[in-house]
């Protein structure tokens, strides 16, 4: 038979959650690192490296700014006052306070999320139906892929999942700094080198492709207890990238994986083309590059991100020494053949191109694995130490 919450249990619940809320709200810190903090990256960095490639670390650096900062500094001026010294001389336990403050930073840290993906939908909602113009060529919009079709490759219960170990976790560090601190100075100065060291080497402010790209940095970043929720996180949301010679022109469907061998397919090749520049309404989608859903629960399967900023530089060739360019056209020199006044013509590699070194895989089935367990481990390890260091200073 369950136990009864007494009339004075839940008054002292009550009383201390609203003590906790008021401060919050009175303090500038709190709301800031939890609201404000997070939508400035997401209008800078969606600005500067297109939405497309930031959202998703964006939207989870509320809670590791709330962890990093707002939360330790809270509770110390909170621990600091008057009043808790009373509460401190009460039957109230520390563990109970931080039990209830606890609670309380994970609703925030949700609400952060929460907060910066409408805000995130306010200042990109433009593209929601049509993804944003990369570049035109004649009257051809080429673009990338829109907001509605990023969130629909979504795997939303590894996504939620994560996000949830990742409050977790934000909340454990929160409480650790604040009970090893012995001043606000000291909590910003350790919150503040966590905060930023976490946001560059786990792909909040920077693609996650370019982070795994240096090897060094990619491990160092497992000393942060952030790491492994966030990449789980990053990957759920962007989904699993490949390169791909399908792609839509002028409403059509082009598989490009296959070289083209006649007069006749070259026409019609150009044919397409020149309808697609004289159709303004009509875009070039899907070009290259595509996404679908990655789930982190299955963790022997491989994962590929696209690097979009490793790309191939311009380069002059000629037609006949392609074949050493790409290795994929062997036919090209029966073809060269059929056609023997293109022997001696040059090519232009276009500037730009995504080739095999931009698609980065990241992490094994060790990594993967280590991901369920590490965050977990760092839960458990802090909130113990938080507890023992925890003490009211009531003199």
């Amino acid at each position: 038979m369950n136990k009864k919450i007494s009339h004075s249990e839940f008054d002292s619940f009550n009383g201390i959650v609203q003590l906790i809320n008021k401060h919050f709200w009175k303090a500038f810190v709190g709301p800031f690192f939890a609201f404000l903090y997070p939508i400035v990256f997401v209008a800078v960095l969606g600005t500067i490296f297109n939405y497309e490639m930031v959202l998703a670390g964006s939207i989870s650096i509320g809670p590791l700014a709330v962890a990093c900062v707002a939360l330790p500094t809270a509770i110390f001026e909170f621990k600091k006052s008057t009043l808790l010294k009373r509460i401190g001389t009460t039957s109230i336990k520390p563990m109970t306070f931080l039990s209830y403050t606890a609670s309380f930073y994970f609703l925030i840290m949700i609400a952060s999320g929460l907060w910066t993906t409408i805000f995130s939908m306010m200042i990109f909602g433009k593209y929601w139906n049509t993804g944003r113009i990369m570049y035109s060529v004649g009257n051809v919009d080429i673009k990338i892929n829109s907001l509605k079709e990023i969130f629909a490759k979504i795997e939303w219960a590894g996504y939620i999942y994560s996000f949830i170990v990742l409050t977790l976790v934000s909340t454990a560090v929160g409480l650790f700094l604040v009970s090893i601190s012995k001043s606000i100075l000291m909590i910003q100065a350790f919150g503040s080198s966590l905060l930023i060291f976490t946001m560059f080497l786990t792909g909040q402010v920077l693609p996650l492709a370019q982070i795994a790209n240096v090897q060094s940095m990619w491990y160092l970043s497992y000393l942060t207890p952030f790491k492994s929720a966030i990449v789980q996180n990053t990957m759920s949301f962007n989904g699993l990238g490949k390169l791909s010679n399908e792609y839509t022109l002028n409403n059509l469907e082009i598989d490009g994986s296959s070289a083209i061998y006649n007069l006749n397919e070259i026409k019609y090749y150009i044919s397409n083309i020149d309808k697609g520049i004289k159709t303004p309404e009509k875009v070039v989608g899907y070009l290259s590059l595509q996404y679908s859903k990655y789930n982190i629960f299955d963790i022997n399967k491989t994962y590929y991100a696209v690097d979009g900023l490793s790309t191939v530089q311009p380069a002059i060739v000629k037609v006949s020494e392609l074949e050493k360019v790409n290795s994929e056209l062997k036919p090209l020199e029966s073809v060269l053949i059929k056609m023997p006044e293109f022997k001696n013509s040059y090519i232009q590699l276009t500037a730009g191109s995504i080739g095999n070194k931009s698609l980065v895989q990241i992490g094994n089935s060790i990594e993967n694995s280590l991901n369920f367990a590490l965050p977990y481990l760092w839960i458990v390890t802090l909130f113990l130490i938080s507890m023992k260091s925890f003490t009211w200073n009531i003199r």
